[in-house]
């Protein structure tokens, strides 16, 4: 098995897990106008208060003038279901009955942030099928670990052009608790029967971190290519770099780095 390197340090890694967006794919250009799209949406499905359009932005996690998702925000780190719960909760913060707050988020809301992913909101960070190709020959295990839905993450890899790659994905509506939760990871070390320690995560937000941590994996990497910021990062992972770009491959026997 080959050794990774990222930045100075070497490791013997067996399993390579990735988050997805905003790790692998432009988070903001995915999220940012699937939330707009959908708090469009449910201002024309209500007569609520004038504020509920900023309430709907502020808390779910987006600022729409910079079309930025705000770090460790709602939209930034929780399941879809999740973000269906927050914008009825908005809704009745802003005068909607509840029960009518429900309505809206279930038959409004929902669709909207569920619709499957095209190629004009499926941006690659850098070469991410190469990478993925790379890491495969080399007779690695590589997993997707994401809060998304299965159906939009299974529609997403094509337009990555790396599904014969992706050994194993643990998505936000499995039946395995979500992040920050590490059983997913967990799950995946039990799957192939590799240790925890012997796992690279790679991600772009704190909870990918602290899923990582809570299940014991070897390597926590933070990417900047997402929403997570270089200081909180570096106060979670083992290291922070740019973005995937930055994994490596070494011969088995490199003469100069220490592998652990």
């Amino acid at each position: 098995m080959p050794l990774i390197r990222i930045a100075d340090t070497v490791k013997n890694i067996d399993l390579v897990v990735f988050d997805k967006d905003g790790t692998l794919v432009d988070f903001d250009l995915l999220w940012a106008g699937k939330l707009i799209t959908a708090v469009e949406a449910v201002l024309a499905a209500t007569t609520a208060l004038p504020t509920l359009k900023h309430s709907l932005f502020s808390t779910l996690g987006i600022d729409p003038a910079r079309m930025k998702v705000i770090p460790e925000s709602p939209l930034a780190v929780s399941t879809l279901a999740k973000l269906g719960m927050a914008c009825s909760v908005v809704l009745y913060q802003n005068g909607v009955a509840w029960h009518e707050a429900e309505r809206i988020s279930r038959t409004v809301f929902m669709p909207a942030i569920e619709a499957l992913p095209t190629t004009r909101d499926i941006k690659a960070i850098g070469n991410v099928a190469g990478l993925f190709a790379l890491l495969a020959g080399a007779q690695l295990k590589l997993a997707i670990f994401t809060s998304d839905d299965r159906n939009a993450t299974e529609a997403t890899l094509p337009l990555l052009g790396i599904e014969i790659f992706v050994d194993i994905m643990v998505c936000g509506d499995d039946a395995i608790a979500s992040k920050p939760s590490g059983e997913g990871l967990l799950h995946m070390a039990r799957h192939f029967n590799v240790s925890p320690a012997r796992i690279l995560m790679i991600g772009d937000s704190v909870t990918d971190m602290k899923a990582a941590h809570g299940a014991g994996v070897g390597w926590k990497i933070g990417v900047l290519s997402g929403t997570g910021t270089e200081r909180d990062l570096t106060a979670a992972s083992d290291i922070v770099v740019a973005d995937i770009h930055s994994i490596k491959l070494e011969e088995p026997h490199p003469k100069t780095a220490k592998a652990t």
